[in-house]
């Protein structure tokens, strides 16, 4: 089994996770994988590019979103920001209006 914390690691990972899914009840689709924020840029308040696709694979796309949510809503206080998950979400909406 692959050192954890290297890439092959990762990928590994990402595999054994996806394997073990067993419910067909959520949609599933492309999901980068990685997108924390060292992997997304900004210019000014709007999203101007997402780099690092190397894990990106077919999974639950709720799966990310949980991540970026719990990864993106952390405070340096421990807390999480309830305006983050917020912000996101009314971009998701008005996205699949």
């Amino acid at each position: 089994m692959p050192k954890p914390g290297s890439c092959d690691g990762s990928i590994h990972t990402v595999l054994e996770r996806r394997a073990k899914r067993t419910s067909t009840d959520l949609p599933t689709g492309a999901v980068n994988g990685t997108l924390v924020q060292g992997n997304v840029f900004f210019l000014g308040d709007e999203v101007s590019g997402v780099i690092n696709f190397r894990l990106q694979h077919e999974d639950a796309p709720a799966s990310e979103l949980a991540d970026v949510l719990v990864g993106w809503a952390g405070e340096a206080t421990g807390n999480l920001s309830k305006e983050r998950p917020r912000a996101l979400l009314q971009v998701i909406r008005e996205r699949d209006a």
